[in-house]
């Protein structure tokens, strides 16, 4: 059932710059995810992008969550 499953998406620079500009902030004081995230590989993310992330909720329906795309780590501990 695809309907209670999260989806990971890429937004482009103009729905980027759209976001931010509703909610009236910077990529720099958005939450941020590594570009070594196994999803975010698996869509082709670069550092500097942002994605969408849909998730499932009881009372919405869905939820979406913007995150900015930062260069991977590679720390393990």
């Amino acid at each position: 059932d695809t309907k209670n499953k999260k989806s990971v998406s890429l937004r482009s620079k103009e729905e980027a710059a759209d976001v931010l500009e509703k909610m009236r902030t910077a990529p720099i004081n958005m939450p941020q995810i590594f570009q070594n995230d196994p999803p975010l590989v698996w869509i082709g993310a670069r550092a500097g992008d942002m994605i969408e992330i849909t998730r499932p909720s009881e009372t919405a329906g869905f939820a979406m969550f913007y995150r900015f795309v930062k260069p991977p780590s590679y720390d393990i501990l």
